[in-house]
C-alpha cells in the first residue's frame, strides 16, 4: 500500500464505525479494540460475551488445518482464540488492500458499507449488493441505534431483542462468514451469479426468501465445502470452477430462482441441507454434508 494511504482510509472508516462501536459497548459492556496497521486497521471483539455469539461468529476450523491456508488467514488480518472463534478481523475497507498484497486482488466480493437509518430490515439492499459484487456491511447511524435500543426497552420480547443482537453482531458475522468464505470466489462467477439473480428480482418489491437463502445458505455451504481440506489458497479458484463442482452450485441456484419466481410475501423458507461432492483437481472426490 502506498505510504500515507492507510491513515485517510482509517479516518473515513472510523467515522462510519464509531456509532456502531459505541452501541456495541453500551449493549454488551465491552468495546471492540481498533488496532491501526499498514492497511487500515483490525477489530478485535470480546470472546463469547454476546448472546447468540456461538451461532453467529465464524470459526477457523471451517478452513481446515493446512498451514498455507491458516497463514493466508493471518496475512489477511484474522486471528482466533483457543476455541477457534475468529475474534480479530480486518476492517471491511482494509480487506481488499490485504488481498492485493497477498496476490488475490481480483477475487471475491468487495466489502462495502451501507448505513441503516431504520430498525425495519429490508432484504433488497442486501441481495442487490451481492448482485453487484459486494459483501454488504450494515452499520447504523446514532439515531438508528437509539431507535433500536428504544424498541427493545419498550417491547422486550424475542424479536426486538434478537434484532438488536443481530444488528450489533453483524459486522463480526459478515466478515467471518460472508466475506471470508467468499473472498476467493472467481470474479467471473461473482458476475454470473449476480446477473442470474438480478434477472429474477427486478428493481422493486420484496426479495423472495428462496433467493435470500441462496446467499445465506447454498453459496456459503459450497465455499465451506471447498475450504475444508484445501491445501493452499491458490487451489480455491480451480476447485470452485471445476465443472463437476460448479454444476452443483448452478443447479442449487437454478432451483432457488425457480422457487423465487413462485414465492409470495409471508411464506417462510427454511434453510436446507445439501450433499455437495467436491472434486479436488488431480484427486478423488470428497463428499461433504454441508448446510445449504
Amino acid at each position: 500500500m502506498p505510504e500515507g494511504t492507510a491513515a485517510p482510509l482509517l479516518a473515513a472508516e472510523e467515522r462510519l464505525l464509531e456509532p456502531f462501536l459505541d452501541a456495541y459497548a453500551a449493549y454488551f459492556g465491552a468495546r471492540p479494540l481498533v488496532r491501526p496497521d499498514a492497511f487500515g486497521a483490525t477489530l478485535t471483539f470480546p470472546a463469547g460475551g454476546a448472546p447468540l455469539f456461538e451461532q453467529t461468529i465464524g470459526r477457523v476450523g471451517v478452513f481446515g488445518s493446512h498451514r498455507p491456508v491458516l497463514e493466508h488467514l493471518t496475512r489477511l488480518g484474522f486471528a482466533w482464540d483457543e476455541g477457534g472463534f475468529l475474534l480479530t478481523i480486518p476492517t471491511p475497507m482494509s480487506l481488499r488492500a490485504r488481498m492485493v498484497a497477498a496476490g488475490f486482488g481480483r477475487s471475491g466480493y468487495e466489502p462495502r458499507y451501507y448505513q441503516n437509518t431504520s430498525p425495519l430490515f429490508s432484504a433488497r439492499p442486501w441481495v442487490s449488493a451481492f448482485c453487484q459484487g459486494f459483501v454488504p456491511f450494515a452499520v447504523g447511524t446514532r439515531s438508528y441505534y437509539r431507535a433500536l435500543r428504544w424498541m427493545v426497552a419498550a417491547s422486550p420480547v424475542m424479536r426486538p431483542w434478537r434484532n438488536a443482537v443481530a444488528s450489533l453482531l453483524s459486522v463480526h458475522h459478515d466478515m467471518t462468514k460472508h466475506a471470508l468464505l467468499t473472498h476467493l470466489v472467481p470474479g467471473s462467477e461473482v458476475r454470473h451469479i449476480g446477473q442470474r439473480v438480478e434477472g429474477v428480482i427486478g428493481t422493486w418489491g420484496p426479495i423472495a426468501e428462496p433467493i435470500v437463502q441462496f446467499f445465506e445458505g447454498e453459496l456459503l455451504g459450497y465455499c465451506q465445502a471447498i475450504w475444508r481440506d484445501l491445501r493452499a489458497p491458490e487451489e480455491f479458484a480451480p476447485t470452485f470452477l471445476a465443472p463437476a463442482n460448479l454444476g452443483q452450485l448452478h443447479a442449487l441456484l437454478g432451483r432457488r430462482l425457480r422457487e423465487g419466481r413462485r414465492w409470495r410475501p409471508g411464506v417462510r423458507v427454511e434453510a436446507e441441507g445439501h450433499r455437495i461432492s467436491i472434486t479436488r483437481p488431480g484427486t478423488m472426490g470428497v463428499v461433504r454434508r454441508e448446510r445449504g
